[in-house]
């Protein structure tokens, strides 16, 4: 069966263990299924010891996140571990969610005990859909999360259903739960690559004071790695 397999920024335990979460997706279905795991090594080079089972897997059948939950975000915090990702329903639409761990293996997602409806019985997603017909419609997915001391800063693509508006978004947060969109989303548009059509994946670092924001851009069915930076805060 075809499986993609896809990786994030590891962390480096104080022990020297390197501790790396990544998805995998079954392409044989649509929307695809997906779950992310955990692997650890004691060195960059390896050698890498998957966990026996993925450390979150999709919610109930009919849960927001019941397809896939992919593109994980670990960051480790005072009390354990978050973890921000990408989850998916049966119709594609995909809204971003939040999981606790004590230990970065056994994870608890974010529930909101407020919610009444059907699809957040279970947990909740801690970004959600834009309004119709506007950029973010069908997807806010992919989620970069930095903590950088005065709150909680979000990159994240959106796009709506025929990927025609697509772009990178930017959200605050004082608690890394509750969270505000920036006013001038999108942020970034594949336009403003030369012949680009969409974006495909983005990964994101804040050294210092200054934001990397790594694109794949495709122009014409093909990617190439592209930079942006920005200084300073995110308005």
């Amino acid at each position: 069966m075809p499986r993609w397999r896809c990786s994030h920024p590891a962390l480096v335990e104080d022990d020297g263990t390197w501790v790396l979460y990544f998805y995998t997706v079954d392409l044989m279905n649509f929307p695809a299924d997906g779950v992310i795991g955990r692997a650890t090594a004691p060195g960059p080079n390896g050698p890498w010891v998957p966990d026996a089972e993925p450390v979150l897997r999709p919610g109930s059948a009919r849960e927001w996140d019941s397809r896939s939950v992919i593109a994980p975000h670990v960051i480790k915090t005072e009390d354990g571990y978050r973890m921000y990702y990408s989850g998916t329903d049966g119709m594609g639409g995909s809204q971003i969610g939040m999981a606790t761990s004590s230990d970065g293996i056994q994870w608890t997602k974010y529930n909101d005990p407020a919610t009444t409806e059907v699809k957040y019985q279970e947990s909740d997603p801690v970004l959600l859909l834009g309004e119709k017909d506007s950029w973010e419609s069908d997807q806010v997915h992919q989620p970069r999360v930095f903590s950088n001391g005065e709150g909680w800063v979000m990159i994240y693509r959106g796009s709506n259903k025929n990927k025609a508006n697509m772009g990178l978004g930017i959200a605050s947060s004082d608690d890394g739960i509750h969270w505000s969109k920036s006013a001038l989303n999108p942020r970034l548009l594949p336009t403003e690559i030369k012949g680009a059509y969409q974006f495909w994946f983005h990964n994101a670092l804040l050294v210092d004071d200054t934001f990397f924001v790594f694109i794949e851009g495709d122009i014409n069915q093909r990617t190439q790695i592209y930079l942006a930076t920005r200084e300073g805060r995110m308005p």
